[in-house]
């Protein structure tokens, strides 16, 4: 494992990327606090998508298939279980180091087109800086072909203390509208307003889609264990970060909390859908801070 390290001794602050496995974020270490559970599963780093990029698609496509601009298309099914896509196609590529300082490391990957259901070309790069008791992270995304392309984003790092139970923490959440889900875990057709409120996770099981109703600068999200805060944030506004996910795995040590750009199966529904025109480019930003 090729692993790459950034550390800041004087504050106790480090962080782990794998660039061999999707620029995947494996270690968060914030003022001597050990913040990222990975792997989910030893045995099998897949598991889950701990840190995972997904793109050119967040989250699950209904049957894996879709149509933009009046063509079809067909994803492969990898989601067996709920006959959807998911995730999208760049979780464990290889990324290239484009460039790397004490603080921070800028790592790309380019996809030529050439996976089933998706012939459109891109870039995708992130950046990795970490400051006093915080880690900012830069996404930058590129329509690098001849044709107009759709995509949606998010990330799935999942947080705890440790390994302490998540039963014995909360969450502070904003106002947000919470997404019905069928049974296949695709959006229902209805929501729920929900104010800004702090949510215990005892005895709590989430699997949820959320739309941000305040759609302008920073939204946070608090993870708290008695003294300690955990804060998340993603950058909104029009066409950024307006949506996040909750999700607790089997384990109960963790939850992931993942800022997307768009509603699951953005690609049918067109909730939250990014168009990019060849050439242009869209960029995200994410801060964590303990």
């Amino acid at each position: 494992m090729n692993l790459i390290e950034l550390s800041n001794p004087e504050n106790s602050d480090l962080i782990q990327v794998d660039p061999d496995f999707g620029a995947q974020l494996t270690r968060l270490v914030l003022n001597g606090q050990s913040l990222l559970k990975y792997p989910i599963k030893e045995d099998d780093p897949k598991k889950g998508y701990p840190s995972a990029f997904l793109f050119p698609f967040a989250n699950r496509v209904k049957d894996g298939r879709f149509v933009f601009n009046s063509q079809s298309y067909s994803l492969e099914i990898n989601d067996l279980e709920r006959n959807n896509a998911i995730h999208g196609l760049i979780a464990f590529e290889k990324f290239e180091v484009v460039s790397q300082t004490d603080n921070s490391v800028f790592l790309v990957y380019e996809y030529e087109g050439n996976k089933k259901g998706f012939p459109f070309q891109f870039k995708f790069g992130v950046e990795y800086t970490l400051e006093k008791h915080s880690l900012t992270v830069r996404i930058g995304v590129k329509n690098t072909g001849h044709k107009s392309m759709p995509a949606s984003f998010g990330w799935q790092p999942y947080f705890g203390f440790d390994n302490e139970q998540i039963g014995k923490m909360s969450v502070e959440l904003p106002a947000r509208r919470s997404i019905d889900l069928d049974e296949r875990k695709l959006p229902s057709g209805t929501g729920t307003f929900c104010e800004k409120e702090e949510v215990s996770l005892r005895n709590t099981l989430m699997d949820n889609v959320f739309e941000l109703t305040d759609q302008s600068g920073f939204s946070e999200i608090l993870l708290k264990y008695e003294n300690k805060v955990l804060k998340i944030e993603q950058e909104v506004n029009e066409q950024s970060l307006n949506y996040f996910v909750l999700y607790t795995p089997p384990n109960r040590t963790c939850i992931s909390i993942g800022p997307q750009t768009s509603n699951i199966d953005a690609l049918n529904n067109l909730q939250g859908l990014m168009v990019l025109e060849a050439g242009k480019s869209r960029s995200f930003v994410i801060r964590i801070s303990f």
